[in-house]
């Protein structure tokens, strides 16, 4: 009996660890920082793919563009009745002799192979796949465009989470001091301190923290549900999210990858006039034709024969009325367009640039003010709640003091982030 009593401890003590261990992990949270939040985004974003795709499609495009080099080979096979054919009439002088000469049979056939080989293109293949591989470059630095802005979605996501967890933090903060509060009035409210119309409003202001508590933690779960889609994975309240080092340089290089895509766009048309003078130079090429028919080469042989022929050919547009020009003009025109394009964005950037800095100014400048500002109310807070207890104020005038310094606290801790979330900005907006 003993034993027995023995292993049934053993097994509830087994059974009890397994569900406190279990339980102990279910409550785990993981640490979520900026960068890694935005490393799983980008990972997440469905265009990011299509860089690989991209690249497969680039090679198979420069691997036609190389095998035209090689031989074009095709196959011909014809059958015809004509009407009429070549006949030459013998004068009757010759005829007499006995002299003929067969005509060739209305049906003819033929099967024969032509095979063309370039010589020379005039250096069009080479543009070709020069131009095949700034396209390439140009499409996935048209995804590095797109991610960067995705990834200023994430910055707004992380740090929305992050002040509505502030506000959290502080207005539990709160919730925890009147209820402590309300304790020590209800005591005094024994001693005929204070009536019960305090008390009741020290409830009242209670339900209401409460329900601030509920549409902040509603917030804070539909930003997580939001944050999850974007990066591909679930979010719960548990899990915690860093503040962000951010260290200012004034002199950070401009690394938009808008700058790079303005400057492939502009080669890419530098190229296509490069291209256009490589398919006006001439283009030499050897062909040879080998075939099976009737008649062959020799058409006043009327019988089946095998043939071939082989040479060389150029092929050279020598006037083409001043297309090429106006093409060039065009191209000018849109290396201009692009120009203007990048100096919009420039200017946007810059306007953007300086309200960034004065946002960073602003917000540090509130965080010191918000430093003296909640000691000061803190301080306010403490000597009413003491001249509450006495009796020397209303529960009114205490909670307009409490409620002052929980705004103070609040907006302390918000401008703390929002500052970081201007120095991150500057950042971003520069690309690094």
């Amino acid at each position: 009996m003993k034993i027995f009593k023995a292993k049934t401890m053993r097994t509830y003590f087994l059974l009890i660890t397994v569900i406190v261990m279990s339980t102990a992990a279910s409550l785990a949270q993981n640490v979520y920082t900026l960068e890694g939040y935005r490393e799983m985004v980008v990972s997440n974003f469905p265009e990011h793919n299509n860089k690989q795709i991209n690249r497969e499609i680039s090679q198979l495009k420069t691997e036609n563009i190389r095998t035209s080099y090689l031989p074009e080979i095709i196959l011909n096979g014809q059958a015809t009745y004509q009407s009429d054919v070549t006949s030459v009439d013998l004068p009757e002088t010759l005829t007499s002799m006995g002299v003929d000469i067969e005509g060739v049979s209305n049906d003819q056939y033929k099967a024969y192979v032509d095979v063309k080989q370039t010589i020379w293109d005039g250096g069009l293949k080479k543009a070709q796949r020069e131009i095949e591989a700034l396209d390439l470059d140009g499409e996935q630095q048209k995804i590095d465009v797109e991610v960067h802005h995705l990834k200023r979605i994430a910055d707004t996501y992380f740090f929305n989470v992050l002040l509505v967890r502030k506000s959290l933090d502080v207005l539990k903060l709160q919730n925890e001091v009147l209820a402590k509060q309300l304790e020590r009035l209800q005591k005094s409210l024994k001693q005929g301190v204070v009536t019960q119309k305090d008390v009741l409003e020290f409830e009242v202001e209670q339900l209401k923290v409460e329900q601030k508590i509920t549409q902040a933690s509603m917030r804070e779960k539909s930003l997580l549900s939001a944050m999850g889609v974007l990066a591909g994975t679930g979010f719960s309240s548990r899990d915690s999210f860093q503040l962000p080092e951010v260290d200012i340089v004034t002199d950070l290089a401009n690394k938009r990858p808008e700058l790079q895509l303005f400057s492939l766009q502009q080669k890419q048309i530098e190229l296509s006039n490069s291209l256009l003078e490589s398919a006006r130079n001439p283009k030499f090429f050897g062909f040879g034709q080998a075939g099976y028919g009737k008649p062959g080469l020799n058409m006043l042989k009327n019988e089946f024969d095998t043939y071939y022929l082989a040479g060389v050919g150029l092929k050279w547009e020598v006037f083409d009325w001043n297309e090429t020009k106006r093409k060039k003009q065009m191209a000018q025109l849109n290396i201009e367009k692009v120009d203007l394009q990048k100096d919009d964005f420039l200017q946007q950037q810059d306007m953007q640039l300086v309200q960034a800095k004065n946002e960073i100014e602003m917000q540090r400048q509130l965080v010191q003010q918000d430093e003296k500002i909640v000691e000061m109310r803190h301080r306010i807070t403490q000597t009413a709640s003491s001249e509450l207890e006495n009796g020397a104020i209303t529960s009114t005038d205490y909670l307009t003091d409490l409620n002052a310094e929980t705004t103070a606290r609040i907006n302390y801790e918000i401008h703390k982030i929002e500052w970081l979330k201007a120095q991150n900005d500057y950042k971003t907006l520069l690309g690094n």
